[in-house]
């Protein structure tokens, strides 16, 4: 995570402390793995085809989650 860093959170009347914090993009990249990954599980959980191995369908899915996984955006 590039796109991390600590900051100074004041604490109000008492001693503050230190959080980490990310930029927009490390959010997006997260969330579009989190999507890519739910989209994946959904898939498999409901189709009948999936079963010891995936269908053509799952496993693009699968790639689109790799790919999420990796930063490519294509």
């Amino acid at each position: 995570m590039s796109g991390v860093r600590w900051e100074y959170r004041p604490g109000g009347s008492g001693f503050g402390h230190m959080q980490r914090v990310g930029d927009a993009g490390e959010y997006a990249a997260h969330t579009r793995k989190q999507e890519a990954y739910r989209a994946y599980l959904g898939h498999k959980t409901t189709c009948l085809d999936c079963g010891e191995t995936a269908c053509t369908a799952a496993e693009g899915l699968w790639q689109a989650y790799t790919r999420a996984k990796s930063g490519d955006s294509g």
